[in-house]
């Protein structure tokens, strides 16, 4: 495996342990899902889902796409896309991010 894959799969296998330990805690804390600290706990387990999601489903394969190009035709299509989920995906992640 390459350096490039092994960066790949840390970078999915650590938001998969976030998303594994926001879950836990939910599960921890269901005994009060009235509470404010249980709305909060799956409210960021919410967003790390979606961040995620918008991670696999967009920019992994945009800088798969990018690695295998010199100058890409379609360079305004792909930045397009790129364009409409970096602002969702920072406001969403962003906070988690340090």
């Amino acid at each position: 495996m390459s350096v490039l894959g092994i960066v790949r799969l840390s970078a999915t296998l650590s938001s998969l342990a976030a998303i594994a330990g926001g879950l836990g805690w939910l599960i921890l804390v269901r005994a009060r899902s009235r509470s404010a600290h249980f709305g909060l706990v799956a409210l960021a387990t919410a967003a790390m889902v979606l961040a995620a999601a918008l991670t696999l489903r967009v920019n992994i394969p945009i800088n798969n796409q990018r690695m295998t190009w010199s100058v890409a035709d379609n360079i305004r299509e792909i930045w397009s896309r790129w364009e409409c989920t970096h602002d969702p995906y920072h406001s969403v992640a962003g906070s988690f991010h340090s």
